[in-house]
């Protein structure tokens, strides 16, 4: 009997403390209701410190091919490695949406040069990146210049259209209900879900979270791969909408 109560401590002992804990579907409820309420930054506190170091380094990379393009130098290399047709859509987006800075400021939240960039957390980086996936963000974009230029150019229907469109997703709440919970093993969980209250039911996406000490935190190599299709899904059940 003493053996068996001293492999069931080792068990315990050895297994991650955020399994003995709170779930990783109970981490997901936390981090959707945070999205609910517009809390970027609690948001950003369940993304993993490997995910930011990720996000940074993306973050980076865009500054970079910004700066590129802004030098003649840069412009001409290239031209000679044969991106010159890149370097024309990235310049031709670039205008659309408002001149240089503009990229970086749609990925990121009020975020509009590199300088900028280096000086906020990692962490506040994540949190400028979920406000930035926002309706109310991105509404905000069509009255003060940046995407406003893009909407003037449209017939006054097809801009008019875009603008109670951006209105009214911003003004529908989404709650989301968690599906269902896949574990791997290793302190990995997988955490489906959905946005609540759709018919006919909307479609699934699915969070990865590993866990660390006594929580769990959600992992990704880039943030296209879950969170951007959480946003897809978020903003598709907005416009389907039916109060």
């Amino acid at each position: 009997m003493r053996r068996v109560i001293r492999a069931f401590l080792a068990i315990l002992l050895v297994a991650p403390a955020a399994l003995r804990g709170q779930s990783a579907s109970s981490t997901a409820k936390a981090f959707f209701q945070a999205q609910t309420d517009k809390r970027w930054q609690a948001m950003a506190d369940f993304v993993d410190s490997a995910s930011l170091k990720a996000l940074r380094g993306i973050a980076d990379r865009m500054t970079l091919t910004m700066s590129t393009l802004s030098s003649p130098e840069g412009r001409a290399r290239m031209d000679s490695a044969g991106v010159s047709d890149m370097a024309k859509a990235l310049e031709g987006l670039q205008a659309m949406l408002g001149g240089p800075g503009s990229m970086l400021r749609f990925t990121f939240a009020r975020v509009t040069d590199a300088a900028e960039l280096q000086a906020i957390s990692d962490r506040e980086l994540m949190g400028r990146w979920f406000e930035a996936k926002s309706a109310g963000y991105l509404a905000g974009l069509t009255t003060d210049g940046m995407l406003k230029g893009m909407l003037d150019k449209l017939p006054p229907s097809a801009g008019n259209e875009m603008r109670a469109m951006l209105d009214k997703i911003e003004s529908t709440k989404l709650n989301w209900e968690i599906v269902g919970e896949i574990a791997e093993g290793d302190g990995v969980s997988h955490v489906v879900y959905r946005v609540a209250g759709m018919t006919p039911q909307a479609p699934t996406g699915i969070l990865t979270f590993r866990a660390s000490g006594r929580r769990w935190y959600i992992r990704f190599a880039s943030p296209n791969e879950q969170l951007g299709h959480m946003a897809t899904l978020g903003t598709a059940a907005q416009q389907r909408w039916r109060p």
